[in-house]
């Protein structure tokens, strides 16, 4: 018996930006988003590039990742990606964030989930920063930004 993951077809993400363009057009409020790794609990590992296509798909219902995974990401590139979001959406992103609570997830991306806690809140106050001010200053035991310009800002003020 083989233990080759299953392939699914390859129009089932043309399905799902099918049905989040109904909901949406049946004035469903919030389309939210799981991430997950290396596993079947979700097909979305990205959420981004995802959340891009359901932005281009949809007109009102609001967008968001819940959660992005903080200790998988550089800190600065989800500032970026998260304000290009906004943009794409015109204003419509929620964002969620957290560190992790799957042990197995966290270990294929060689994070220790016994620091994973640390390194959520080092990567939150980043993100915060860069979201919210014209340069990130940020000096954290795991990641360290110093006058990095923030060119691209969010439509919505977080």
């Amino acid at each position: 018996m083989s233990t080759a993951p299953t392939i699914r077809s390859s129009n089932s993400s043309m399905n799902r930006l099918t049905y989040v363009a109904a909901v949406d057009e049946a004035g469903f409020y919030a389309y939210h988003i799981a991430e997950h790794h290396a596993t079947p609990l979700t097909m979305v590992p990205v959420p981004g590039v995802y959340l891009g296509a359901v932005a281009r798909a949809t007109k009102r219902i609001r967008l968001g990742p819940l959660v992005y995974l903080l200790p998988l990401y550089s800190p600065l590139r989800l500032i970026e990606e998260i304000a290009m979001l906004d943009h794409l959406s015109h204003g419509r992103l929620d964002v969620g964030v957290g560190r992790g609570v799957s042990p197995f997830e966290l270990n294929y991306h060689k994070v220790d989930p016994e620091t994973s806690r640390a390194v959520f809140v080092d990567a939150f106050d980043c993100v915060l920063a860069g979201l919210t001010h014209e340069r990130a200053d940020a000096q954290g035991p795991h990641f360290s930004y110093s006058n990095v310009p923030m060119e691209l800002k969010p439509l919505q003020t977080p």
